[in-house]
């Protein structure tokens, strides 16, 4: 039996990755509650790559985007201030990136204006 039902996306579905990934660095979000300061805060990556291109960011001291490819190398930087040396919002997409980071990424790139740099 061949199936004959239009394609559709996944998001229309309401499939939506669990999140994964991570960001930290001399940004703050934009939250309801007021600016969220992510200095030494790590910020979970939602899976939904709509709400990952509607986030806001209050301010921001970053130079670069620096996306690494393995957690633990992001775990090493955050443990030896990384982002205090080179004021920068580190991302890590932990592994293989998922769209949501993808979406992320793109979305950090344009809205502040920063030039992105990838580790892997």
């Amino acid at each position: 039996a061949e199936w004959t039902g239009k394609a559709c996306p996944r998001e229309a579905l309401g499939v939506i990755a669990a999140p994964r990934g991570s960001m930290t660095g001399t940004v703050s979000l934009a939250t309801p509650d007021g600016p969220r300061q992510l200095d030494d805060a790590v910020y979970a990556i939602p899976g939904d790559p709509e709400e990952c291109s509607r986030l806001r960011f209050a301010s921001s001291r970053a130079r670069y985007v620096v996306v690494v490819e393995k957690d633990t190398v992001f775990t090493r930087l955050l443990d030896d201030r990384f982002t205090r040396l080179l004021p920068c919002l580190l991302i890590t997409a932990c592994g293989y990136p998922s769209l949501a980071v993808r979406a992320l990424v793109q979305h950090v790139v344009k809205a502040l204006a920063l030039p992105c740099v990838v580790l892997t």
